[in-house]
Formats: structure tokens, sequence, C-alpha cells
């Protein structure tokens, strides 16, 4: 399939932009290994068992050579690795590098026996293989023969068996006639079975024959065999294993009998990539390395969670931070807006005041002079409104942390605070014009204006009939007129323009933003991306189960 079949090339691309070109190269190459292991063309069969049921022996066995050591005690402790060779050749592969070794069973026993003359046990931990080479060998040209240490030794020795177990495509598994197999027999088999499944494992019972003869042989067969066909079923779980019996040091004289040519024959089959017990295995193997891969990066796609939750967490408490400081600020705004508007009315007020002073005070004028005066002062006083709610709002964005007033939302403030043209009306009444003038005017004063302003310019009238005595009663009329005109037209614009305070606290809190912009939510790609792999990988690993007969 590759690599790009396992995880696409776009969910890979989506994994290195959230995770980094790193971590997407790890799972690309891994990937890679998982599914170079299918199409290997070589063939690997490991010769596996508990120590000393001889398995070195088995192997000398079916080379014809007497070269890997042998005993009654544990004398492999580093895996050896038989492959067919234009000559004979022995290498030692160590931590410190390769070795050649003199081609004899004395020269290998010194780097993997695992108990030296004196009986003490050697350590070979920087030892990793040995590498054999064989001339005119029975072993295939693609495949390889792995003699694994045993188990049930040392937990370091089983351990290492088990590795070695894992790299084969067929684990030959070696029985000793002579002990029952174990219980950590059992359970060694059943881990491997379950990363490389049933397929992955052939029982040969190495049998020990008390005369190395046909007659013996065939007792063995006769009256053990079925025991131990029965004690496989037993520790293994399956209904009717496939049991060969082969004795190793019989057959060693006489290579056609004693259970050596069918040995030979599965051997010979097994030499085929394509055989099906071996494709098998390696899609079995291959779910498993892929399940297991999925379960790595479902680790990773938790700590992206924990890390998302932390982060959404966070965000969420700046985000409920930075809406109680806005608030807060639109608040502490529109209380400073109102307060400055409450203050500058007496100012506004007073504007009209300013005017009807004006008007009886000199000679009546009959133009706009009154409404440009009454606008300047309304100018003026609401400049001076502007300027303290912009003062404030600038003093109150430092307290808060916000941005300070921008320059056009000063200029947006002042022109909304801009007072409209006013016209004051100057009347003209013709000097026949009789009575009432009092009853008259105080009676439109009280309807024209609004509750609370008729007082006041029913009073500012009074004084100007007052002052105007002994002027004409028509010109006396005017003047009120005038009076009643301009305070109205003053008391009009006022109303307006102190009425804007809830457009000019929004035009100051929407300009000044907080000094610092809140992050952005906390992005869950990461996290989505890996779950997209995990999900790929399972889907991928259930495909080959299935193909391998799960």
């Amino acid at each position: 399939m590759g690599s790009a079949g396992l995880l696409p090339r776009p969910l890979l691309r989506r994994l290195a932009e959230h995770h980094g070109s790193a971590v997407a190269d790890e799972l690309r190459e891994r990937c890679h290994e998982i599914d170079a292991g299918l199409s290997r063309p070589e063939v690997t069969i490991v010769f596996g068992g508990h120590f000393s049921c001889g398995k070195s022996s088995l192997i000398n066995m079916l080379i014809g050579r007497p070269l890997l050591p042998t005993g009654d005690f544990p004398e492999t402790g580093v895996p050896c690795r038989l492959r067919a060779g234009q000559r004979d050749q022995v290498r030692a592969i160590t931590e410190a590098g390769d070795s050649r070794l003199p081609f004899d069973t004395e020269s290998i026993a010194e780097v993997v026996r695992l108990i030296g003359a004196d009986g003490a046990a050697r350590p070979l931990e920087h030892v990793r293989q040995v590498e054999i080479s064989l001339a005119g060998t029975v072993i295939p040209p693609n495949v390889a023969w792995l003699d694994s240490p045993g188990i049930n030794d040392t937990t370091r020795m089983t351990e290492r068996a088990a590795a070695t177990a894992r790299r084969g495509d067929v684990l030959i598994w070696v029985v000793n006639s002579r002990q029952a197999m174990s219980e950590t027999e059992r359970d060694f088999l059943a881990a491997h079975v379950a990363e490389c499944g049933p397929d992955s494992v052939l029982y040969v019972v190495n049998v020990f024959l008390t005369r190395d003869d046909a007659e013996r042989w065939d007792w063995f067969l006769a009256e053990r065999a079925p025991y131990h066909v029965a004690r496989v079923a037993d520790v293994t779980g399956q209904d009717s294993p496939e049991v060969l019996f082969v004795s190793a040091r019989a057959a060693s004289a006489d290579p056609d009998g004693f259970g050596a040519p069918p040995l030979r024959r599965l051997l010979g089959t097994l030499s085929d990539p394509g055989h099906r017990r071996i494709a098998a295995v390696r899609r079995w193997r291959t779910a498993a390395r892929l399940t297991e891969l999925a379960a790595n990066v479902e680790a990773r796609a938790k700590a992206a969670q924990a890390s998302l939750d932390r982060a959404q967490a966070e965000h969420a408490r700046r985000r409920d931070e930075r809406r109680a400081a806005n608030q807060a600020f639109d608040a502490a705004v529109r209380q400073a807006v109102r307060q400055a508007f409450a203050k500058h009315r007496a100012a506004f007020d007073q504007c009209g005041q300013d005017v009807v002073a004006e008007i009886t005070s000199a000679s009546l004028k009959r133009d706009d002079s009154y409404g440009r005066s009454l606008h300047r002062r309304l100018e003026r006083a609401a400049a001076d409104l502007a300027a303290e709610v912009l003062a404030a709002a600038g003093r109150l964005a430092r307290r808060h942390g916000r941005r300070p007033v921008p320059d056009n939302v000063t200029t947006n403030v002042t022109l909304l605070l801009t007072p409209g043209m006013v016209t004051v009306t100057v009347p003209d009444t013709p000097l026949k014009r009789k009575g009432g003038l009092g009853a008259v005017v105080g009676g439109a004063i009280g309807t024209a204006l609004l509750p609370g302003v008729g007082t006041a310019i029913g009073a500012a009238i009074g004084g100007a009939l007052g002052a105007s005595s002994g002027v004409s009663q028509a010109v006396s009329e005017d003047i009120a007129g005038a009076t009643f005109n301009a305070l109205q037209a003053a008391a009009i614009e006022t109303s307006r323009l102190l009425g804007l305070g809830d457009g000019v606290a929004q035009l100051l809190v929407s300009g000044c933003p907080a000094a610092r912009e809140l992050p952005a939510p906390p992005d869950d790609g990461e996290l989505l991306a890996l779950r997209a792999v995990r999900e790929t990988l399972l889907a991928r690993a259930e495909a080959y189960a299935t193909k391998a007969g799960r």
C-alpha cells in the first residue's frame, strides 16, 4: 500500500501544519516501516523455545553441520542469524561495531554462550547478534533462520527471546519431549500470538529417544506423540494444532529419518513470501503495529485535549474578565457623561438669558442678530461640554487600560454636540394694536414652552415689559415677542443637545477598545488532526486484521 496509503498525504500535511514537520515525518517513517514489512522479500524463520530444548541441535541437523554450540545448560544468549552466502563466514555485531570470527563452534560459543567454563554467567548485553553466512546450505537465498535465546533462564534472556521472535515471519517453537510445555511457555506464546497471530507459530517436538533407532521412534510416535499434541492444544487453546515430531540427535546421523524430511519440506514451503501463512502473519502483525501506532497517536491526542481544555478555560477566564472590564468602562463613561451634561445644563440655560439681556438692553434689532448671538453662545457651551466629556473619557481610558480617545472620535463627539442654526424672530407689531399684552404673552408662553420653562420666560418678559416703560405699546409687544422667541429657541436647542448623552457615551465607549486585544479562541485543529490520524490508522488496522482472518 505504501506509507502514503496508510496515511494519505493531505492528512500528513494537515498534521504537519498543526504539529510541525517532525511529528508528521516521524509518523510517515513509522508507517513506511510497517508497510515495508508487508512486502519484504526476505522471509525470517525464528527457532525458539525453552532453554536447552534443542533449538541449536535442530538447526545443526538441518544445515548438516555441528556448527552452533549445544549442551545441557543454556548455551545461546545471543540471536544467531543464518543465511546462505558465497562463503562460510561469522561476524559478531556488538555495540562497538562488527568483528570477524573464525568459522568454528568454539569461536561462536565465545560470543553467545551464557555460562562460562567456570560455571558463572557471562554478560552478553553488548553483543547484539551473530551473523553466520553458509556456503552450499539448504537455507534458500531469500530466507534467514534465527536461533533465539531460550526463555525461562533469566528475565533478560526471555525479553531478548521475545524481541527475536517478533522479528520473524514464523516462529518454530521447539518443545523438549522430556518435559511438558510450561505455564511460562504458554504466557510467552500467548503474547506472541496476540501480536503476530495464530499462524505465526509452528510447533516442533524435539524427541529425545532412549535409543536412537527406528523401533524407539515408532514407539514414541504411537505412545507419546498424542500426549504432546494434547498438551500443545491445552497450552495454546487451539483445537487441532499443527505439531511436527523430529529427533534432532537421531536425524543428525540419519537425515532421511526421525521426522527430518517433513520438517525440511515444511521449511521449504515457507521460503515464499506469498505463502498463505506468511501473508497472514504479516497482515496480522501490520494490524497490531498500526493499532499500537494508533494508541500512541491517541496518547498524543489526549495530551492535546488536555492542553486544549486548559487553553479554552484560560480563554474563557480572559473573556469574562474582558466582558467585566468592558461593562465597568461603559458604566464609568456613561456616568461621567451624565454628570458632565448635568453640570453644563446651567451654562446652556444661561445662553437664552444672555440673549434676552441683549434684546432688552438696547434698541431692538430686526435682523438675525439675536439668532446668531444665541448660536455663538450655544457653540461655546457645547464646546466646553465636549471638552469636558472628552477629557473625562481620556482619564477613564487610562484608568481602565483602554486605548486613548482617537482623533476621529474627538471629531465625531465635537460634531455631534455642535448646535444647529437657530433663529430668533423679532415681531413687527403695528402701532395701533391694543390691549391685553400681558394676558396674551403670558398665555402664549404657558402653552408654547416645556413645563418649568414658562416661569422663567414669564419672569424675563415681565422684566422686559418693566424696562420698556415709556416705549410705545407696539415696541413693547415686539420686545416681549422677541424675548419669548429667544428663550424658546434656546430651550429647544438645549433640549436637543442635552439629549445626546447616550450617543456621546456610545461613541466614547466604542472608540476606546482595550489596549490589548483578546487572543483568538484556542484552535482545535491540532486535536482534530490527531484524531483523524488515529481513526485512519484504526481503519487500516481493521482492514488488515480482516484479511489476516481475525
